[in-house]
């Protein structure tokens, strides 16, 4: 059994329920910030395709930004542009923004910063699934059924059979998904809905809830997103 802080999984929970990126005939639109020390965007992962990313200049001096050739040009301190990129396949996408010429206000190691933008391909044909999900350490803890779905809106109806204070907690990491149920006692259902945007792999733990607020995992299973 492995244990996680609670207060933890309820960040990752917020920070990955993000609505699905838009797909590749629709533009999908991204912010990012500018600091005198990273480019921030306020999505990470999106779909491939064409990409509109407005770009807010946080420091004192003039920066562009961009990737590759494509850039939005010198961007006053304070000011915005907006960069309009079209990408195709999957994978990592290396964004720069280098200070203008004649700036005063530069530390050294600011000068040049990168942020990565993470694309994936999303689903041409989404359906909705039910999972049946069973909390049950009779039968090993915790069971799937079906155990392979297709992209899409996956709701995952949950029985507890016989676990005390049990929650379901699943997770997929390109793009990012989380969710988690509330607490369950023997007899409780739940349903959890995720929407998966494309192909993953999701991770699905029956956890515990101790009176420390850490969740022990005592059942675990895999749901293939096709």
């Amino acid at each position: 059994m492995s244990a996680v802080p609670i207060a933890a999984v309820g960040l990752a929970v917020a920070a990955f329920w993000a609505p699905a990126g838009a797909s590749a005939a629709t533009p999908t639109r991204v912010t990012a910030t500018i600091t005198n020390s990273r480019i921030v965007f306020a999505r990470s992962y999106v779909a491939t395709g064409t990409v509109v990313i407005t770009v807010v200049n946080r420091t004192k001096d003039g920066r562009d930004f961009g990737v590759g050739a494509r850039r939005t040009g010198a961007i006053a301190a304070g000011r915005s542009k907006r960069l309009t990129v079209t990408f195709s396949g999957s994978g990592e996408r290396q964004f720069s923004s280098v200070v203008a010429a004649g700036s005063s206000h530069i530390t050294g190691g600011s000068r040049r910063l990168t942020a990565a933008l993470h694309l994936f391909e999303p689903c041409s044909d989404a359906s909705a699934t039910t999972v049946d999900v069973q909390i049950d350490q009779s039968a090993g803890g915790l069971t799937l059924s079906p155990t392979t779905v297709p992209c899409g809106t996956v709701i995952f109806d949950v029985t507890d059979v016989d676990t005390p204070n049990a929650r379901l907690l699943v997770s997929a990491d390109a793009p990012p998904r989380s969710g988690l149920t509330t607490q369950l006692n023997p007899g409780g259902t739940a349903t959890l809905t995720i929407h998966f945007p494309a192909t993953a792999l999701a991770h699905c733990g029956a956890v515990q809830v101790g009176g420390d607020g850490i969740l022990v995992v005592v059942g675990h299973g895999s749901l293939a997103v096709d």
